[in-house]
C-alpha cells in the first residue's frame, strides 16, 4: 500500500529515532525557557513564551533546502523512471515488492528527491546545524532591536499592508502542511490530480483531507464566536473526537497496525527493532538532539556545504519572526490591559532564543492567543505560577521522551485540522476582516502578495531546477515583493497627505 513508499529520510532505521518527536522535543524546549525566563523578567506575568508556526515554517524550509542539497550529491539509481507511470504502479497495489524493476519502488509522495545511505545520515545533523544558526540569527536580532531602543519605531514603519500579506503567505503555508499531513502528498500542482485517487488497499489521500478541513474550520468558527471558553472549545476539539475515533475502530475490529498501514496515522521507516515500515514512533531519549548536533551525528555528520543554501532562509526567518514577535507584543499589551516596554521584551526573548538555540530549541517569545488563553484561566496577570508550571510541564515531557507516544495516537487527520483551525485564521482575518480597518489600495497589497504567492508555489516553482527551487521558495519572492509594495504604499500614503485641500 501507500505505506510502502520510501519517505524523506527523517527516521533512522537504527535507534535513536528522528523524525517527529524530535521536532516536538525542539519545540518543548523552545516553550519550557521562554516561559521561565518571561514568567521571572517580563513586564507582565501571564506572559506564556515559546514558538509559533511562523519559525516552525521556516525550519521545513531550512529542511527542504537541506534535502534538496544531499540529493543533489546522492547517485539516484530511479532517475530514469517516469513519474506518472510510476506511480499508478506503486498505488495500484500488489505484487510489486519482488520486482526486479527499480522504478516499480521509486518514492512518489516527495518523489523531487532521492538520498543515498550517506545522504540519509546527514539530513538530520545537517538540519539541526540550520536551525541553531537560523535561531541564534533571530535571537541577536531580537537582542539588537531591543538594545537599540528601535522596536517602537520598526512597528511603525512596516505598513499594515505588507505584514499582512506576509501573514496570508504563512497561513497558506500551514495549510499546504495539513494536505501533507494527512494525503501524503505535497500541495502542487502534478499532485493535486492524486489526492481524489480511490485506492483499494489504502485509507483515500481525501478522506482524512475531507475530516480535517471539515474539523478544523469548524474549530475555528466557534472559537470566534466566543460560544464556549477557547481553553474547554480547544480540549474538547482534542479529546472528543479522538475518543470517538478509537471507539469506532475498537466496534468495527480494526486493529492499530492495520490503521497504520492504511495510512491514517504518522509512521516512520523503521524503529530500531523488527519494524522496517510504517512503523510507530518510539520513546526520543531527551539527550538524542544534543548529541547529534554537537558531535555531527553518526555516519558522515553535518554537510556544512549545506548550510549556505539556507542562508536566504535564515534571512526571512529572522525577520519574519521579529515581525511577528514586534506585532504580538502590541497585540498582548492591549489584551492583557499591561503597559509593555517593548525594548526590555525584546531583549528577553532575544536572551531566551539564543540560550534556547544552543541547546537545540526553538525561538522563544510571547504569544498572545496563550497570554489571553491565561488569563481567561488564570483571572490575574500578576502570577507567575501558571507560566512556570507550563514550563516545568515543558521540562518533564521533553526528559521522559514521550513525544513519540504521544504522537502514536493522534490521527493524520486531526494533526491536520489543528494545522487547518491555525492556518485559516491568518487567511480569513487578512483577506476578508481586513478590508474594514484597510482603505483599498492596502487592502489590494495584501490580496497581490497573497496570490503571487499562490500562483508562484502552486504552479512556477515546480518548473524551477531541483537545485534552484529551495534558494527561491515562495517566501522570498514575497519578501522582495512586500518591499516595493511597501515603497509604494509610502509614495502613495505621502502624495494623499501633501494633496493641498480644495
Amino acid at each position: 500500500g501507500r505505506s510502502k513508499k520510501c519517505p524523506l529520510a527523517f527516521a533512522s532505521s537504527s535507534d535513536p529515532t528522528f523524525g517527529v518527536p524530535q521536532g516536538v522535543g525542539i519545540n518543548l524546549l523552545g516553550i519550557a525557557i521562554g516561559c521561565v525566563a518571561f514568567a521571572a523578567n517580563s513586564g507582565s506575568k501571564a506572559v506564556m513564551a515559546g514558538p509559533d508556526l511562523i519559525p516552525v515554517v521556516f525550519f521545513a524550509q531550512a529542511g527542504a533546502s537541506v534535502v534538496a542539497y544531499l540529493s543533489s550529491i546522492s547517485s539516484d539509481p530511479y532517475s530514469g523512471c517516469n513519474d506518472e507511470t510510476t506511480h499508478h504502479r506503486i498505488l495500484g497495489g500488489g505484487g510489486y515488492g519482488d520486482s526486479p524493476d527499480p522504478c516499480v519502488h521509486r518514492r512518489l509522495a516527495d518523489d523531487e528527491v532521492y538520498l543515498d545511505d550517506d545522504a540519509k545520515m546527514q539530513v538530520v545533523p545537517t538540519t539541526l546545524a540550520a536551525m541553531m544558526i537560523g535561531n541564534a540569527v533571530t535571537g541577536l536580532l531580537f537582542y539588537g532591536l531591543g538594545k537599540m531602543k528601535n522596536t517602537a519605531a520598526v512597528i511603525g514603519f512596516i505598513p499594515a499592508a505588507v505584514v499582512a500579506g506576509f501573514l496570508t503567505c504563512i497561513g497558506y503555508k500551514v495549510i499546504k502542511l495539513a494536505v501533507l499531513i494527512t494525503t501524503g502528498y505535497n500541495f502542487k500542482l502534478k499532485y493535486v490530480k492524486y489526492i481524489g485517487e480511490d485506492l483499494p488497499h489504502a485509507n483515500d489521500p481525501w478522506v482524512p483531507l475531507t475530516i480535517a478541513l471539515v474539523y478544523g474550520i469548524t474549530l475555528y468558527a466557534l472559537k470566534r464566536k466566543h460560544i464556549i471558553a477557547a481553553e474547554k472549545l480547544i480540549l474538547g476539539f482534542i479529546t472528543v473526537p479522538l475518543i470517538m475515533f478509537f471507539v469506532i475502530t475498537a466496534a468495527m475490529g480494526v486493529p492499530m497496525e492495520q490503521l497504520r498501514q492504511e495510512g491514517w496515522f504518522l509512521t516512520q521507516q523503521g524503529d530500531g527493532s523488527e519494524c522496517t515500515t510504517g512503523c510507530p514512533f518510539t520513546v526520543t531519549q531527551f539527550w538524542q538532539g544534543w548529541g547529534i548536533a554537537y558531535s555531527g551525528g553518526r555516519g558522515n555528520g553535518v554537510a556544512w556545504a549545506a548550510l549556505p543554501r539556507a542562508i536566504p532562509i535564515f534571512i526571512m526567518g529572522s525577520v519574519m519572526t521579529t515581525l511577528d514577535n514586534m506585532l504580538k507584543l502590541t497585540s498582548s499589551e492591549k489584551a492583557l490591559g499591561v503597559d509593555l516596554d517593548y525594548n526590555h521584551e525584546m531583549k528577553l526573548g532575544g536572551k531566551a532564543t539564543m540560550f534556547s538555540s544552543l541547546i537545540v530549541g526553538s525561538p522563544a517569545y510571547g504569544q498572545t492567543k496563550f497570554n489571553v488563553m491565561n488569563l481567561s484561566i488564570a483571572r490575574t496577570s500578576t502570577s507567575e505560577v501558571p507560566s512556570m508550571l507550563l514550563g516545568t510541564i515543558s521540562v518533564l515531557f521533553f526528559f521522559s521522551g514521550l513525544a513519540g507516544p504521544v504522537i502514536n495516537i493522534m490521527p493524520r487527520f486531526l494533526l491536520g485540522g489543528l494545522c487547518v483551525f491555525a492556518g485559516v485564521g491568518f487567511l480569513y482575518e487578512n483577506l476578508w476582516e481586513a478590508r474594514l480597518v484597510m482603505n483599498k489600495f492596502s487592502f489590494g497589497i495584501v490580496w497581490t502578495i497573497f496570490l503571487v504567492n499562490f500562483i508562484y508555489e502552486f504552479f512556477i516553482l515546480q518548473l524551477l531546477p531541483l537545485g534552484v527551487q529551495p534558494m527561491l521558495p515562495g517566501l522570498l519572492v514575497v519578501f522582495c515583493l512586500g518591499l516595493i509594495l511597501a515603497t509604494f504604499e509610502f509614495m502613495f500614503a505621502f502624495m494623499h497627505a501633501a494633496k493641498p485641500p480644495i
